[in-house]
């Protein structure tokens, strides 16, 4: 079986990459009046306030489009990504990608059946 340590280096390297590709994306993309990059809406949270009949409460809430934002970090879909580079993107880190989400299967799997 595939030693847990390599699964464990390509998670190490997909995180890395994701996290400097979206700083990447952060400083060259320009952006339009009201346009927030990947980055920028993973990192903004805002404060939802409510009036009760005891009080206002406070939560904090994360934007809308906050799993949308970390659906393009974690799949590489970055706007300096075209034509054919995609190819590039999808024959390194395809496999990269298969190999973390087969990673977090066995990983979740062998959680649950040491926990029972």
């Amino acid at each position: 079986m595939f030693p847990i340590k390599y699964v464990g280096l390509l998670l190490f390297i997909w995180v890395g990459m994701a996290f400097f590709g979206a700083i990447w994306e952060d400083c060259t993309m320009p952006l339009q009046a009201g346009d927030h990059s990947d980055l920028d809406t993973l990192t903004n949270f805002g404060i939802v306030e409510s009036q009760q009949s005891w009080g206002p409460i406070q939560i904090v809430s994360a934007p809308a489009n906050f799993f949308t934002a970390l659906y393009h970090i974690l799949t590489f879909q970055f706007s300096y990504i075209y034509g054919t580079w995609v190819y590039v993107k999808w024959i390194f880190l395809g496999p990269i990608i298969a190999t973390v989400v087969f990673g977090l299967i066995i990983l979740t799997i062998q959680l649950f059946t040491r926990s029972l």
